[in-house]
C-alpha cells in the first residue's frame, strides 16, 4: 500500500531509535517513509493504511508524525 502510493523506505524498525530527553517514555521502533507530496501521503492513508492501524496496532501507543521538506542531499 506505502509502496503503490510512491512511499519509500528511508530507515527504522526496533531498537533504531532512544529517546535522549523528555517524557514519557516512547516506543522504540520508529519507521520513516518518505513520499513526493502530501497528496501520495493522503492517498496511502486514507486508501487503506489508516484503517490497517486501527485494526493491528495498539492506537494508545501509535504516533504519526509529519515532516515537510526532508530531503536527501
Amino acid at each position: 500500500m506505502i509502496k503503490d502510493s510512491g512511499g519509500v523506505y528511508l530507515a527504522g524498525g526496533f531498537d533504531k531509535a532512544k529517546m535522549d530527553y523528555g517524557a514519557p517514555p516512547v516506543a522504540n521502533r520508529y519507521v520513516i517513509i518518505r513520499y513526493d507530496s502530501a497528496d501520495a501521503y493522503n492517498k496511502t492513508w486514507n486508501g487503506g493504511l489508516k484503517d490497517w492501524v486501527e485494526k493491528h496496532l495498539n492506537i494508545a501507543a501509535f504516533r504519526l508524525i509529519q515532516v515537510e521538506g526532508v530531503e536527501a542531499k
